[in-house]
């Protein structure tokens, strides 16, 4: 079964995510005459909902699932009068549940648009010069749109998708956004401006990293020490990959299942490793012993591109008085051969047992048994 879920700018939805399976739940503007819209006056184009398609488990302890997330737009004129000019490029920006997307990219009224974009914004290293591109005329029911992320970073924090449908205003019960129709004329919202409702699916993998302590061995570690977690980093010793996606493009009907006809990720020149920071914590997070304790971070990466990938974690030790022993140790794991044959959308859950085998350092509260007595 496949179910979608979205989040509306004034209302909270959950994330929906599965193992090993499709993962949860994907300011270049002008103003009136500059962007070939007459005189009329340009408004800032929000997002009215998201959907991204899910697998079949809910994450119910997600309380914002799009924290963080920004999207990449490009808008295609079509109006006759406007059609050829340049595609107008900005971003929307969620900042919470509470409060409606931030947007620097702006729409006429009535104006038509072709609507494509990717998220977040921030996994574009040379966003300059991205775009997308149509094939065919105006007229064609059925084109292809080339979207290219010339330096796409290979790692992120957060879900990498791309566009595959847009549908104009807010979604009611039983609404949904229809893939490969990327059609929108701009109509205010009563009450909430010009919004448009986005499809987006998966084009990275996923890890879910799952951290704790081992429960008991030989040292009775866990008696005599705590460990917290302050980072967890993703790196890549590959830094960028040019990504080029085709998307099939319909005017009418209720379009294609699948709009992506083809995903291609060559190697960019970009020197340098690509990091993505997953987790962070000042004070840290104890890890526990136990599977219902264990501390969930999840990172993404280029599917296929993952024979050099790490998972580094930063923690700090204390003795069970409160005393820090070690600050800022660092480990790191290579787990290219764990989701090497991940394909986009897929999930890999990757099991972080922290089993310490000795004592770095003695503390002056621990017990006798570990006093040392010369011999004669």
């Amino acid at each position: 079964m496949k179910r979608n879920v979205h989040i509306q700018t004034w209302l909270l939805a959950v994330l929906l995510i599965g193992w090993d399976c499709l993962i949860a739940s994907c300011s270049d503007h002008t103003d009136g005459i500059e962007n070939g819209q007459d005189s009329q006056p340009s408004v800032p184009l929000q997002v009215a909902s998201l959907t991204r398609t899910a697998g079949d488990e809910a994450d119910v302890d997600t309380p914002d699932p799009f924290k963080g997330m920004s999207i990449q737009l490009f808008l295609i004129p079509q109006n006759k009068e406007v059609a050829g000019e340049t595609t107008l490029k900005g971003k929307a920006i969620y900042s919470d549940a509470s409060s409606p997307w931030y947007s620097t990219i702006k729409v006429t009224a009535t104006g038509e648009y072709k609507v494509f974009g990717f998220m977040p914004a921030e996994v574009s290293i040379d966003e300059a010069n991205d775009g997308v591109a149509l094939s065919g005329s105006t007229e064609d029911a059925e084109r292809e749109a080339t979207l290219t992320v010339n330096q796409m970073k290979t790692v992120s924090d957060l879900d990498v998708c791309v566009v595959t449908g847009v549908r104009g205003g807010m979604l009611g019960e039983n609404e949904h956004v229809l893939p490969s129709l990327f059609d929108y004329t701009a109509e205010e919202i009563e009450g909430h401006g010009y919004g448009v409702s986005l499809l987006a699916d998966h084009i990275y993998a996923a890890a879910e990293f799952r951290f704790k302590l081992v429960e008991e061995n030989i040292n009775h570690y866990n008696k005599l020490r705590t460990i917290k977690l302050k980072q967890v980093i993703l790196k890549n010793a590959k830094k960028a990959v040019k990504t080029t996606i085709k998307l099939a493009v319909r005017t009418t009907g209720n379009g294609i299942p699948n709009p992506i006809s083809e995903i291609t990720m060559a190697d960019a020149e970009v020197s340098g490793t690509a990091e993505a920071t997953l987790f962070t914590s000042a004070q840290g997070e104890t890890l526990k012993t136990t599977d219902a304790d264990v501390i969930t971070v999840t990172g993404y990466f280029v599917p296929g591109n993952s024979a050099d990938l790490i998972v580094e974690s930063v923690y700090d030790v204390y003795d069970k008085s409160g005393q820090l022993l070690r600050e800022n140790s660092h480990a790191v794991n290579k787990i290219g051969s764990l989701v090497g044959s991940l394909e986009r959308g897929k999930k890999k859950i990757i099991k972080m047992t922290v089993n310490p085998t000795y004592l770095y350092v003695l503390s002056d509260n621990d017990p006798d048994v570990f006093s040392v007595t010369a011999g004669d």
